[in-house]
Order: structure tokens, then sequence, then C-alpha cells
């Protein structure tokens, strides 16, 4: 069995050779081997972060607090500066919190009981075509006034049936989608612990739909 030793020798030995093939090492009279000249301008050393770390933090500290002397609120110019250290000055930092994206469709939704938000996904349900199409014309005035936009390869309107989460929805009834059976149907019979675990999460969401789930899935 080949030691750890051995592996390093022969990895060097490689290394060695692909090198004089490459012309980076050529071979002297008298046997040894030597770094050729023009190494350096073939592989020029490549630029360390750690060489202007220093200077950009003396720089941004210079700013802040010229930024605080000034009165500037730190609001309005920490996420310009965010863009500009990322390269994307373009494309300031502007995103929200989970928490705080909830709470501001909550009032954006707000009064429209037949509208279902999850996340970035929007459900909307009605019992006749003419509150449909009204709660719609709302919808679609908030999301405006709100500078959101929608794709529209993503949307599905009039629709009497409709995937969402995982389920199939309409006709008054919620259902379960063929596909996601079809996954519990064949996935692997679990070996291991972990296994198990991951199988009684695919299956555990739809646990609603199986009689006594807890007590089934207890042996597992």
């Amino acid at each position: 069995m080949a030691t750890m030793e051995d592996m390093s020798r022969k990895r060097t030995y490689w290394d060695i050779e692909a090198k004089i093939e490459a012309g980076i090492i050529k071979n002297e009279p008298d046997g040894s081997g030597a770094r050729s000249s023009d190494s350096g301008a073939k592989h020029p050393k490549l630029p360390n972060f750690q060489d202007g770390r220093d200077d950009l933090d003396i720089s941004l500290t210079r700013f802040e607090r010229f930024a605080e002397s000034n009165g500037w609120s730190r609001e309005k110019w920490s996420s310009s500066l965010c863009a500009l250290l990322t390269g994307r000055a373009l494309d300031c930092y502007g995103r929200h919190s989970a928490e705080q994206a909830k709470d501001y469709d909550k009032k954006l939704l707000c009064g429209m009981d037949n509208v279902v938000d999850y996340i970035d996904d929007l459900l909307v349900h009605t019992e006749i075509w003419e509150a449909h199409v009204k709660t719609l014309s709302e919808l679609f005035k908030r999301l405006q006034e709100a500078n959101f936009t929608v794709r529209p390869v993503k949307c599905l309107l009039g629709s009497r049936t409709v995937d969402f989460l995982g389920h199939s929805l309409g006709r008054g009834a919620i259902g379960l989608q063929d596909e996601n059976v079809e996954k519990v149907r064949d996935a692997p019979r679990p070996q291991t612990k972990k296994e198990v675990r991951a199988f009684l999460g695919l299956v555990g969401y739809y646990k609603e739909f199986v009689p006594n789930f807890a007590a089934v899935s207890a042996p597992l």
C-alpha cells in the first residue's frame, strides 16, 4: 500500500515533469533543473487582497467620519457604498429581510381577504367571475402603485384549477399533485437514519391527507 509520503513524492515528480514540458523549468547541462529566465513574464505575480486592505480600511474610516460630520444619514449613503465596493454600482443593495417583506405584503394586501400570499406567490380565489375580475383589477392597481412587477409567463388567469405550493386547488377541493405523489411512490426504501428522516420529510408534506399519520409513521 502506498504511503502519503510516496503519493506526495509522485505528485511532485508529475508536477516537475509538467513544468519541464511547458518550458517553465529547463534542464541544465549538469543535470540540475533551473527555472526559465522568462517565467516571470509568463506567470506574473497575482495581486494580493491583503496588500490593499489597510488602505481600503483607512479610506472607509475617513469617508464615514466625513459623512457623519456633514450630517449625512447612514441609510442614504451606505447602500450606494456597498454597491460600489462590490463592483455593482448600478445595482445598489436595497433588499429587505423576510420579516420586512412579509409586513410590507400584509400592508399591500390589507382588506383583500380573497388573496393569499406566500413569499413572492399570490393566489386569488373567488366564487364568481365578476368578483374575480374586480379583485384582479384592484390587485394590479396596488402592485403598480407599489412599483411591483409580475412575470406574465408565471401568471395563470381565469383558471378553474391551479397548482399552488404542491397542491392542486379548484372546484371547491384541495388535492395532491400527481408528480409529487409519484415521487413518494417511487422513493427508494430508506436504509439509514438519514434516509428515514428524508423520507419522512417527503411524505410529511402531505400528512393531512393520511389518516393517523403520526401513528402510521411512528415505527419508522
